[in-house]
C-alpha cells in the first residue's frame, strides 16, 4: 500500500485492521452502486409486475371502441335513420359468442399527459388515452380533403380490388350488405360480391351523389332512394336481393354462406337432411300443361325436388325470364337454373343472359354442380331484344358454359328450341340430360315454324287454309313425340316425372 509520499509500506500479515477497513470501503462502494442501479431500475420499471396497468389500459381502450357515443350527432342521425350501429350489426350476422376482433383497438386516440408537473422525468412525460375514435371499415377510396392531407392531388390507386378479385377467383365467399348508402367504391365493393342485398328501408348505392349528380347531370332533388335505392339496383342487377330491413340482410347472407364451402379448393358443405333422396313426386306429372301456349310457374317444380325449404333464390327481380338460387339434393349443395314461361314465355333475353351467366360462374367457383330444367323457346326476338344486345349477351353465355367445368345435370322439362336449346343442353361432353314426356325440341317452334316454311301452300289453300294449318300442325307434333327422339338415342333418357327427384339426388351424390 502507497504511503503520501509515495512509499510502498508493508503491513505485518497478523495485523488484520487495515484490511478490515478496506474491505470495508470496498463493501461500501459497491453497495452503494447496487442501490443506484436498484433505484434507476425501479424508476425504469415503476409499476406492477403483472402489468395489468398495461392490460387495463388497453381494456379501456376496446371499452371505448365498443360503446357508442350517444350523444354525438352522428350517432343519433344514424339511429333516426333507422340504421343498426355496427356492433348490433354483427350480433345479428354472427353465431352469438363467436366473433373474435382484430385489431380492436386501431382508431385515432386522443393522448394526455397524466402528471406533467413531475419532477421524475418519466413520471412527467407519462400518458394515457382520454379519448378515442375506433376506424371504421378501411377500404381505401378518398375526398377531396385528402389533397390537402397530402398536399396535392394524385392519381387514384386501387390496392384493395385486386386483393378482392383474387378472393372471389379463389372462391373464397364475399358477401355484401348495402345498410346505408354505398358510394363509390364502397358500392364498386358490393358490386363485385359473390352475393349482394340491400336494405329496403336504409340501403342505397351510387357512383355518386345527389350533389355531384346535380352538378354534372343537372337532375335537382333528388333522394338516395330515387338515385340508387333497391327498386333501381335490385332489378338491374348491380345487387342479388332485396332484403326488407338490416335484420333481413343478415339472414339472407346467413342462408348463401350455408351452401358455400370457406373456399373453392374444397368440397361445399353437406348437411343431413330429414327429406328422404328417394321421396317420390307425383304431382309434378300434371305441371306441365298439355297445351303449348300456356304457361306456368316453375317454381312450384324446384321446390318438389330439392330438400323441403332449402330453396334459396338469387336475383328474382332481375333477368327474370330465368330462375336461379342454391338448394340441397339429400343435404349436398347445388345451383338451380330454370326457364320461367311466364315471362316472355321463357324466352332468354340480355338480362337473362348476363344473369346465368353470372350464376354459372358462382357455381364454378364454389364447386357446385348444376341442376337445370330447360324449357325455353330461343332467344327473345324483336326491337326491344335487338336493341338490348341480346346476341352478343348470348355469345358470352355460351362461352361462360363452355369455360365452366362444373358437372351439370339437365331435365329437359317442355321446349328446347334454336341456339338458345342448343348452349342450354349440348355444353358438356358427354352430356348428362334427360326429357319429360311432355318435352318438345327442334330448330323452331311450332308457332311462326309452320307459317314460315308453308307460306305458299296456305295461301294456295284460300279458305281451306285454316285446315291445311291445322293439318300440318297435328302431323308436326306427332313427329315432335319425344319417344321417336330417344328411338334414335337423340336423347339420353324420358323419365316419369315424378321420379325426377330420386336420380337427382343420385346423381349429385355421384358429382
Amino acid at each position: 500500500m502507497a504511503n503520501d509520499d509515495g512509499n510502498r509500506s508493508e503491513q505485518p500479515i497478523g495485523d488484520g485492521t487495515n484490511a478490515k477497513a478496506r474491505l470495508g470501503m470496498i463493501q461500501d462502494h459497491i453497495g452503494s452502486k447496487q442501490k443506484a442501479r436498484k433505484a434507476k431500475k425501479a424508476r425504469i420499471t415503476e409499476g406492477p409486475a403483472d402489468w395489468s396497468d398495461v392490460i387495463e389500459e388497453f381494456d379501456d381502450v376496446r371499452r371505448r371502441a365498443q360503446t357508442p357515443l350517444y350523444d354525438t350527432t352522428g350517432y343519433q342521425r344514424h339511429k333516426e335513420a333507422g340504421k343498426l350501429w355496427v356492433r348490433e350489426r354483427l350480433d345479428l350476422l354472427l353465431d352469438h359468442g363467436s366473433f373474435r376482433e382484430i385489431g380492436s383497438v386501431s382508431g385515432t386516440a386522443t393522448w394526455t399527459k397524466i402528471n406533467p408537473e413531475s419532477k421524475s422525468g418519466i413520471e412527467a412525460e407519462r400518458e394515457k388515452v382520454t379519448d378515442f375514435t375506433p376506424s371504421n371499415n378501411v377500404q381505401g377510396g378518398g375526398s377531396i380533403t385528402s389533397y390537402k392531407t397530402q398536399n396535392g392531388s394524385y392519381i387514384p390507386e386501387l390496392e384493395l380490388l385486386p386483393f378482392v378479385v383474387r378472393q372471389l377467383d379463389l372462391g373464397v365467399p364475399n358477401c355484401a350488405a348495402v345498410v346505408g348508402p354505398a358510394v363509390g367504391l364502397g358500392a364498386a365493393r358490393a358490386a363485385s360480391c359473390h352475393f349482394s342485398v340491400m336494405a329496403g328501408d336504409v340501403g342505397s348505392l351510387f357512383n355518386a351523389g345527389p350533389k355531384i349528380v346535380e352538378g354534372a347531370t343537372f337532375e335537382e332533388g333528388l333522394s338516395l332512394k330515387e338515385l340508387g335505392g333497391p327498386e333501381i339496383h335490385c332489378s338491374n342487377g348491380v345487387i342479388d336481393n332485396y332484403a326488407a330491413n338490416e335484420k333481413d340482410c343478415y339472414d339472407q347472407i346467413a342462408r348463401f354462406l350455408a351452401f358455400t364451402p370457406n373456399h373453392g379448393g374444397v368440397l361445399p358443405p353437406v348437411l343431413a337432411s330429414t327429406d328422404t333422396p328417394d321421396r317420390q313426386c307425383p304431382e309434378l306429372r300434371e305441371t306441365i300443361p298439355r297445351r303449348r301456349q300456356r304457361g306456368y310457374s316453375v317454381h312450384p317444380i324446384i321446390t318438389a325436388l330439392v330438400d323441403k325449404d332449402s330453396f334459396f333464390e338469387q336475383g328474382p327481380m332481375w333477368g327474370r325470364t330465368i330462375v336461379v338460387g342454391l338448394a340441397r339434393m339429400d343435404g349436398r349443395p347445388v345451383g338451380i337454373f330454370a326457364n320461367n314461361s311466364l315471362v316472355n314465355a321463357g324466352a332468354l333475353d340480355s338480362q337473362g343472359c348476363q344473369k346465368l351467366s353470372k350464376h354459372l360462374k358462382l357455381c364454378d367457383v364454389m364447386g357446385l354442380p348444376l341442376v337445370q330444367l330447360v324449357d325455353i323457346p330461343g332467344f327473345a326476338i324483336g326491337t326491344v331484344a335487338e336493341r338490348s344486345g341480346v346476341m352478343k349477351w348470348a355469345m358470352e353465355l355460351c362461352k361462360t358454359y363452355f369455360t365452366t367445368t362444373i358437372p351439370i345435370f339437365t331435365t329437359i322439362i317442355r321446349r328446347c328450341y334454336g341456339i338458345g336449346g342448343v348452349i342450354l343442353v349440348d355444353n358438356r361432353e358427354p352430356n348428362c340430360r334427360v326429357a319429360w314426356p311432355s318435352a318438345n325440341w327442334g330448330s323452331i317452334p311450332l308457332d311462326g315454324g309452320i307459317e314460315v316454311n308453308h307460306r305458299a301452300d296456305l295461301k294456295k289453300a284460300g279458305e281451306k287454309r285454316h285446315e291445311l294449318y291445322n293439318k300440318l300442325e297435328a302431323e308436326y307434333l306427332n313427329l315432335q313425340n319425344p319417344l321417336r327422339t330417344a328411338n334414335k338415342f337423340g336423347v339420353e333418357e324420358v323419365i316419369d316425372p315424378a321420379y325426377t327427384r330420386t336420380l337427382v339426388c343420385e346423381w349429385t351424390q355421384h358429382m
